[in-house]
């Protein structure tokens, strides 16, 4: 049902990370590029903030900013109409997780047509819709969704590609709350194309061979020679748990890297390290720790082991019980 050619691929993930100084623009590509992938007519995104009541993930606030096609302009009415609409239609848009930041699919194999309600809504000719969620453990989300003409489900493979594209979407989202403007110093290290570090701020200094890494890994994730599960693989969510690369045409043409600091925000518990405080809101939110090291940029043997350390400081003896607490005190 997806387009997952590498050059599709491509354009959705340099969307993620477009520099553009509009929130509109930038949100219309994201549209763009996922109705590229789906072969979608129309296409709309919004920014969201949510939190948990009585254990429960709700959506709090809702911004809609962003349609595309002939029907964008329903889409956008059908945005607004779901945030006030009851959990089961909720649950079709925003998932039935705590709010996963992996991938939220709103084809769950039910004809949004038949569901109550939302025909009033939705544009003529949509009979399903299929969404991706990039949700921080602050609350704070973006939502790329569009409208299908037809009914399809998602298949495993499917599923797991577009929790990984919705990784980047979430990483670049929240490069664009930070307010850099992604000026040389604003970078905790610069890079050239060739990988050669021109500054390094300290913390970056000890990591020199992790962000050659991820350059390197960048990079190789652009080739057309890759198909898209192979340079979506490639091309992880953070560097060393802590850096997205972005590009940098300086005003002569030049082109650089920089190490944009971007990590999820979590609040301290404790006497937790960033990265266990990090692991630990991530897997409340209820991804396993493949998904979570692919997010943070981690081996999965250095997340089972923040994880581990993090349960013994807490002292919970599972993973259910981890992740009760945290989000009883989100």
């Amino acid at each position: 049902m997806l387009n997952l050619e590498a050059g599709t691929l491509r354009d959705l993930l340099d969307a993620a990370y477009d520099a553009a100084p509009d929130p509109l623009v930038w949100s219309k590509r994201a549209v763009q590029a996922l109705m590229t992938l789906t072969s979608a007519r129309t296409g709309a995104a919004f920014r969201f903030t949510s939190g948990y009541e009585e254990d429960t993930f709700r959506v709090r606030s809702m911004d809609a900013g962003a349609a595309i096609g002939n029907s964008g302009a329903w889409l956008s009415a059908a945005l607004g109409a779901t945030m006030h609409a009851p959990r089961e239609m909720t649950g079709m848009l925003l998932g039935h997780t705590h709010g996963s930041t992996a991938s939220s699919v709103t084809r769950l194999g039910a004809r949004l047509a038949d569901t109550p309600g939302w025909s009033d809504c939705w544009p003529g000719g949509v009979v399903d819709s299929m969404g991706l969620v990039a949700r921080d453990p602050n609350g704070d989300g973006f939502v790329v969704t569009v409208g299908l003409d037809r009914v399809s489900v998602l298949n495993a493979r499917e599923e797991r590609f577009l929790g990984k594209v919705a990784t980047h979407l979430g990483a670049g989202a929240r490069l664009r709350r930070t307010g850099h403007s992604r000026r040389l110093d604003d970078a905790e290290a610069v890079l050239t194309p060739g990988g050669k570090i021109l500054h390094a701020e300290k913390v970056a200094q000890g990591q020199r061979a992790s962000l050659d890494d991820g350059r390197r890994r960048r990079d190789e994730a652009r080739k057309t020679t890759h198909d898209a599960d192979r340079a979506l693989e490639i091309w992880k969510g953070l560097i060393a748990g802590r850096w997205s690369l972005v590009d940098h045409f300086d005003t002569d043409g030049k082109r650089f890297l920089l190490a944009m600091k971007n990590t999820p925000a979590v609040d301290k518990r404790g006497d937790l390290t960033p990265r266990e405080r990090r692991v630990c809101a991530l897997v409340a939110m209820g991804h396993r720790d493949k998904e979570v090291a692919y997010m943070l940029g981690l081996s999965v043997a250095s997340v089972a082991a923040a994880l581990h350390r993090a349960r013994r400081k807490l002292n919970v003896s599972s993973r259910t019980e981890l992740a009760r607490i945290w989000r009883a005190g989100a």
